[in-house]
């Protein structure tokens, strides 16, 4: 059951001017509250977690928004919990945290889990390497009937491979301070984090597991600080964050009061430092989310600092020697991030949005300073004001703030160096979770009443989804929005047990017309389109569902649009027509890549410029008749 809520009526402000319109696949609400959601990296599926007892993981065609299938774990009696990622996916698994750990095969959504794993009292986070075949559990704590601790799944055939002691401690803030991230891998190690009670005083402790021993086997742990003072010692107060530069060669761990780098490049991991941060600040008081972030060659963290009378932040930046710079802006922290190319790096507080260039901080020791700042006050740190509140590209900042029941969203174009506004909109309802697509041209936004889609290209307002009638004012336990280049997944609670999901097309070019004749699944075969249409991103993909199955077909696209009975549908197409190879149906659907310099790319027709009109033939000897359907039709326009 959620343990927050905040309760307020629905204000209206004024929006900018609706832009391209976007397409609502699916929304669903008559659910339990949904508290974490993932989409494949292909785009194919998504996977969200229903908060219930047994751990209830709902699979989401992302293709349509058509709900494929529930898996359920082994009934505990215990919810599940407040997991920071409760959902973790590849293009063919799935793992899904609560109480008990389950691994699905993302190739047969249908099949019973791979592995249904006890792993202790709500388990924190998970991870999973980028070769995809292992993943890293932070697991809960320990209770009757469940140990809890760290655990190494093999996510091939579901089975844990190993495991090792470690909590989570107590959600309290006498015990410990809220674990943004507790568990990072790359394709060699894991690196967990555990609560650990010193004589009365919290500390963290960091485990790395080895997860390819040189000698073969079951992965083991490689590396632990311990509670002796040693140079291996466990960090100064309970765990908060952690994360893995892009190379993946290091770790920066980030307990309330210090900081640490554990070099991951070598045959043995090894602790590079641990530094306190200049002025000792913290505890960080159930403030910052994120708290930690990492380039190759620099972390910046945040922290609360304190003059005994007020707060403010503390931020401070080190390169990999473990040399330090720091500065204090105003305000509780809220949330950090850097830019891809590790020039800048934004930090929010509940006063502003603080710009630093990394490019150019000054000799050592020093203090150093933002070179801009925009002031926009929240009324909320913490939940209250959103798990992300800043979003970036290397050219544009998105940032959030909550402005009591209604948030404050401003876009920059930091490009000139400078917080250069671009857009300024206020949204009703608090915020959740803000995210931008990888191709940098959307940017969603989720609310405890509302779910919004911004074109920032032309930074104007696309889409504005109400996805139930709200009673109470809910936020999940994690995240509330995921975005590809051509779909969005968007989830929350609306009232204590009361949930929502809905599925958004980000591809407003593709326009579906005509209508499919109705084949022998009871339906008409209907086409989606995934990806973009610019022929320079050679990204096309083009879906077509509700097929019979074992059946085969192909793709047909013609300049003109037609509208007349053909077999037992509605040929669709008209004018030259080009016909592409056919294929064998699965599960009911067939994807169609389209490549514009490969071998039958269709490069020759599809250019820029150009207008085509999409339909697919199959056979379908079970409809009778002529034995043979269509699906409806889709059109794009095509660019450079």
């Amino acid at each position: 059951m959620k343990h927050w809520a905040w309760c307020f009526a629905l204000v209206l402000a004024p929006f900018s001017p609706l832009g391209r319109a976007q397409t609502v696949l699916s929304s669903t609400n008559q659910l339990l509250g949904i508290d974490d959601g993932a989409i494949t990296p292909d785009g194919r599926y998504a996977v969200v977690r229903q908060n219930t007892v047994d751990v209830s993981a709902r699979i989401y065609d992302m293709s349509t928004g058509q709900f494929v299938a529930e898996q359920r774990a082994a009934q505990t009696s215990w919810w599940t919990g407040a997991a920071q990622d409760a959902v973790e996916l590849t293009n063919t698994r799935a793992v899904v945290l609560g109480s008990r750990a389950l691994v699905l095969d993302l190739t047969n959504p249908q099949a019973p889990p791979l592995g249904d794993h006890l792993v202790g009292l709500e388990a924190r986070d998970v991870a999973i390497t980028p070769s995809g075949d292992l993943a890293v559990i932070r697991g809960g704590n320990s209770v009757t009937g469940s140990p809890g601790g760290l655990f190494v799944v093999d996510l091939n055939s579901g089975v844990m491979l190993a495991t090792h002691p470690g909590e989570i401690g107590a959600s309290t803030a006498s015990q410990h301070t809220y674990s943004v991230d507790s568990v990072v891998a790359n394709d060699r190690y894991g690196v967990c984090l555990s609560l650990v009670n010193n004589s009365g005083e919290y500390r963290t402790r960091v485990t790395i597991w080895d997860l390819r021993p040189a000698a073969g086997g079951v992965p083991v742990v490689a590396y632990e600080t311990t509670a002796a003072v040693t140079p291996e010692q466990d960090q100064f107060g309970a765990p908060h964050d952690v994360t893995l530069t892009p190379d993946g060669r290091f770790a920066a761990v980030r307990s309330e009061f210090s900081v640490s780098l554990y070099d991951l490049s070598g045959a043995t991991p090894s602790r590079a430092w641990h530094q306190r941060l200049i002025g000792n600040p913290g505890a960080m008081g159930f403030t910052s989310m994120d708290s930690v972030e990492a380039s190759n060659t620099l972390i910046a963290t945040a922290s609360r600092w304190t003059d005994g009378t007020s707060f403010a932040t503390q931020v401070n930046v080190f390169d990999l020697a473990g040399n330090q710079w720091h500065a204090r802006p105003d305000g509780d922290p809220h949330d950090l991030a850097l830019t891809p190319n590790g020039s800048k790096l934004l930090v929010r507080t509940h006063i502003a949005l603080y710009l630093y260039d990394l490019a150019a901080l000054p000799p050592l020791p020093a203090q150093f300073t933002h070179v801009d700042r925009h002031v926009t006050t929240s009324t909320n740190t913490f939940f209250g004001a959103g798990y992300d509140s800043v979003e970036v590209t290397d050219e544009l900042v998105v940032a959030g703030a909550r402005n009591g029941q209604s948030t404050r969203l401003k876009v920059f174009d930091i490009r000139g160096g400078t917080l250069a506004l671009k857009l300024f909109e206020t949204m009703p309802g608090m915020l959740v979770d803000i995210a931008i697509s990888p191709d940098s041209e959307w940017l969603a936004v989720s609310g405890t009443k509302l779910v919004q889609v911004y074109d920032l290209v032309t930074f104007r307002l696309v889409k504005q989804h109400v996805p139930v009638n709200f009673g109470s004012n809910l936020f999940p336990w994690c995240d509330g929005v995921e975005i590809n280049n051509g779909r969005l997944l968007a989830w929350g609670w609306w009232e204590s047990q009361n949930g929502w999901v809905s599925i958004l097309s980000l591809f407003p070019e593709a326009q579906n017309y005509c209508v499919g004749g109705v084949n022998s699944t009871g339906a008409g075969a209907h086409l989606n389109a995934n990806g973009s249409n610019s022929i320079a991103a050679n990204d096309l993909q083009i879906w077509c569902t509700s097929l019979p199955a074992n059946t085969t077909g192909y793709m047909v696209y013609g300049a003109g649009q037609n509208n007349v009975p053909f077999g037992n549908g509605t040929l669709c197409t008209a004018g030259p027509r080009n016909f592409m190879p056919v294929q064998q149906v699965t599960g009911g659907l067939v994807q169609r890549l389209f490549d514009y310099n490969g071998p039958n790319s269709a490069g020759g027709a599809i250019t820029a410029g150009s207008t085509w009109n999409f339909q697919f033939l199959y056979r379908d000897p079970a409809g009778g008749g002529a034995q043979f359907n269509l699906s409806n039709g889709l059109t794009i326009p095509f660019v450079n």
